[in-house]
């Protein structure tokens, strides 16, 4: 958030604001900017190529969607990339490559979050501009010409766009090739903590549920679930 605000207060002429360090990190951040831009230049044209199978309207929907993320200012990815940066163990856990992937799949996530809020909230409008909703209905079919039809469109656009692009986001974290990480330090904790646990709780039946403790659900609850 510092750094945003860092680069915003240059990018206005605020006086007072910037030394060297905020200054060392807007350059740091701005450098990865293309990178991510260009990650994500590749996933919707990708997305639009392979949408113009499904008819026009799908093909707009993708070029909606791809206009309302390269005008974003990727704050949260280009966060991410410095983080890592910054905490990252020697040698990395993974490539450069695949960390602009991951970031590119944070701004992903991010847009799923605001099509769908911009659904629940009724808004057509976004920083002065009309949002992807917003733009569907200006640009609705003349077939729908029913009262309020135009809109209940365009929403369901903005609903679809937002599950297409949040199950995207997953995709791509799901796939990023991660260095297996080594839990020994992690089980060594573990087993001091249960050493440190009473005796009668270390004997506890593997089944009995200790005070709090929430019942799992068994077969038939899940079931029930999705028959919801």
């Amino acid at each position: 958030v510092g750094s945003e605000m860092c680069i915003r207060d240059r990018r206005r002429g605020v006086p007072g604001r910037g030394g060297p360090v905020s200054l060392h990190i807007a350059s740091r951040l701005a450098g990865s900017r293309p990178a991510i831009e260009s990650r994500l230049t590749d996933f919707f044209t990708e997305q639009i190529r392979e949408s113009m199978a499904y008819g026009k309207d799908f093909e707009r929907l993708w070029q909606l969607a791809a206009d309302t993320a390269l005008r974003g200012k990727l704050v949260r990815p280009l966060l991410l990339v410095e983080t890592f940066d910054a905490l990252a163990p020697a040698g990395g856990v993974c490539t450069r490559e695949t960390l602009i992937d991951l970031a590119a799949a944070i701004e992903l996530l991010h847009l799923s979050f605001l099509m769908h809020d911009d659904v629940i909230d009724g808004d057509l409008v976004r920083r002065g501009r009309p949002n992807l909703v917003g733009a569907l209905l200006h640009e609705s079919p003349a077939s729908v010409d029913r009262p309020g039809a135009a809109l209940h469109w365009a929403q369901t656009g903005g609903i679809l766009m937002g599950d297409l692009l949040l199950s995207a986001s997953y995709q791509i974290f799901a796939r990023a090739d991660l260095a297996r990480a080594d839990h020994g330090d992690e089980r060594e904790l573990g087993e001091d903590l249960d050493r440190q646990q009473p005796q009668e709780q270390r004997q506890q039946h593997p089944h009995e549920r200790a005070p709090g403790q929430l019942e799992p659900l068994g077969g038939d609850e899940v079931q029930h679930c999705f028959d919801l």
